[in-house]
């Protein structure tokens, strides 16, 4: 396992076309219908393992450049403070990055722990009618796991809480025992499908990659993905009237809660209604008075699935490294630590020509005779029998 600049920056690369690529695809009704938020999901992971197992095959497609990248790592590498313990841009970058990831690490966790200390506070209640709909909703689905459900006049909006233990939260609105039971259906639906958990994974990846604007709009793309299809779950055995009024009851959500003002965030939660754009509230309600029962193709998900993976396997085909020639005074000094760390140096064994060809970062450096013992300084590079 490598992790250095070289890893990390075709990792950046590679979350950057896969972000674009779902920016240009994505928003389609069609495409949010047929696609879950697991293969997105799954996507991230397998981007996150590219950028910390930095392997590479040997005769695969190397993009060197001239210009580019040798520019960066020069200025990666510029010395910011050389004393005791030398500092360079690029320890400076890891730094910022870092405290960055922390930081919203922790400003979520305390934000969860302010709703958690907010919900402790308010007035709240166990409601016999609601527990009465939600068993019965229960029965009908084969929903086999039951939160506990509370009504209060101090919260803005239903949310569901919790993983394991879950709890569904309802404002102390007059909803009729139509509206009420739509709702309850949305988040058992939310609790049953462990989307609290998805939400968490989101979250990591997204204050893991905070500096990046494109992994916002995933993250919230991906919240948009699963509420769509969180609502074709609750409304696959509705007619078209009900699906009319479950949309209604959506609308009548979102006309309370802009009227009052939440002293919480529930970013950490889902819920039956998302403060969104326009655009999505509208897409969300057509997706739904469009819906079509049909039977449930696995193959289009499957086939996400199988290209995520050929992707990644195919990402090790193909690397981005600068077009570095180290001067003796590099292999001399500094560079020794840059060879021992990076998996694009490497030696090949000639045995007809009884000699070792050494390659720094792809690149051809000098050949050594087996008559003589390999110089120190490479001791610690992969050897690969040449192919002749």
């Amino acid at each position: 396992m490598v992790i250095n600049q070289i890893s990390v920056f075709n990792m950046i690369i590679f979350l950057n076309i896969a972000l674009f690529f779902y920016m240009i695809i994505g928003n389609k009704g069609k495409f949010i219908q047929k696609f879950s938020v697991g293969p997105l999901l799954f996507f991230i992971v397998l981007i996150g393992i590219r950028g910390i197992y930095q392997g590479y095959y040997v005769r695969g497609i190397m993009f060197q450049t001239n210009w580019f990248l040798n520019s960066l790592f020069t200025i990666l590498y510029l010395p910011l403070y050389e004393g005791i313990v030398e500092i360079k841009v690029s320890h400076l970058l890891w730094a910022v990055w870092t405290l960055g990831a922390i930081y919203s690490f922790i400003a979520n966790c305390y934000s969860y722990g302010k709703l958690e200390k907010y919900i402790g506070k308010i007035r709240k209640y166990e409601d016999p009618a609601a527990y009465k709909i939600a068993d019965e909703i229960r029965n009908d689905e084969n929903i086999r796991r039951k939160p506990k459900i509370y009504r209060s006049p101090d919260i803005s909006e239903p949310f569901l809480m919790g993983i394991r233990q879950g709890r569904i939260f309802i404002p102390d609105i007059p909803f009729t025992e139509e509206e009420l039971k739509f709702i309850l259906h949305h988040e058992l639906q939310h609790f049953e499908h462990y989307d609290n958990f998805k939400k968490c994974l989101l979250l990591i990846f997204r204050n893991i990659f905070w500096w990046n604007p494109l992994m916002e709009r995933y993250f919230d793309d991906c919240e948009h993905v699963m509420e769509i299809h969180c609502d074709l779950r609750t409304v696959k055995n509705m007619i078209k009237e009900e699906r009319i009024h479950y949309g209604e009851t959506i609308l009548k959500v979102v006309k309370e809660c802009n009227t009052l003002n939440s002293p919480y965030e529930t970013v950490h939660c889902t819920g039956f209604f998302r403060r969104q754009a326009k655009e999505k509230l509208k897409q969300r309600l057509q997706v739904i008075a469009d819906f079509q029962k049909k039977k449930v193709r696995k193959a289009p998900r499957i086939s996400l699935y199988i290209l995520g993976i050929l992707l990644f396997l195919g990402s090790y085909m193909v690397n981005f490294t600068p077009s570095f020639d180290p001067t003796l005074d590099d292999i001399d000094g500094e560079y020794d630590y840059w060879i021992s760390d990076n998996t694009e140096s490497f030696i090949l064994d000639y045995e007809s020509e009884n000699e070792y060809q050494i390659y720094i970062d792809n690149v051809f450096y000098e050949a050594v005779s087996k008559d003589h013992e390999l110089p120190k300084k490479y001791e610690d590079l992969p050897v690969y029998e040449a192919e002749e």
